[in-house]
């Protein structure tokens, strides 16, 4: 072979060697984007996502149960699953009524930082109760037993949420209101 053959072999494996490293390059740095890119439409999904938490204030002689969307994003049918308890069943000095729920109204709208009041209606055993002592038996501020509360809500690309809240049991007066814990808002599979 001349000398000129082997220059040229030795150029072209040069080159093939700096085209295979650039590709190399190329490749991690196409995949790091890619995962880039999944992150950032992550988190402008969280970052415009609803965030609805409860509110239990005090009001007059009432207490007020309302849900607030401390998030950035529109929060569309918002529900409160009903709530319900055998606390008031018998030999209770406000009388023998059966298993009591509360079944609350549907939210259709919530908006970013809005706040609105949920109104809900009482059952003994399945009957309407109408209005009257029982009205917010849940409520942190009155003594009772354990209560888990779960609130369900979406946003407008159709996501899908569940948030559950529990109300500590304290029948002590003197150490009301009940602590209240709030779990994970989970995305809720269709």
């Amino acid at each position: 072979m001349t000398l000129a053959v082997w220059a040229q072999t030795l150029i072209l494996a040069v080159t093939a060697y700096w085209i295979l490293r650039y590709t190399r390059a190329t490749e991690k740095y196409t995949a790091e984007t890619v995962k880039l890119r999944v992150e950032t439409v992550r988190q402008s999904k969280l970052s415009l996502r609803p965030v609805v938490l409860p509110e239990f204030i005090n009001q007059d002689v009432r207490g007020n149960f309302r849900l607030k969307n401390c998030g950035n994003g529109c929060a569309i049918n918002v529900q409160v699953m009903p709530v319900g308890t055998m606390r008031f069943a018998g030999g209770n000095a406000v009388g023998g009524f059966g298993v009591i729920e509360t079944r609350f109204d549907a939210i259709e709208y919530l908006a970013s930082g809005e706040t609105k009041n949920v109104e809900g209606s009482i059952y003994s055993d399945g009957q309407p109760l109408g209005q009257g002592v029982l009205d917010d038996w849940f409520h942190p501020r009155l003594p009772g037993g354990d209560e888990t509360i779960e609130i369900r809500f979406s946003d407008v690309e159709g996501g899908r949420y569940q948030l559950r809240l529990w109300i500590v049991a304290e029948e002590d007066f003197a150490r009301l209101p009940r602590t209240v814990r709030l779990g994970q808002i989970e995305d809720v599979a269709v």
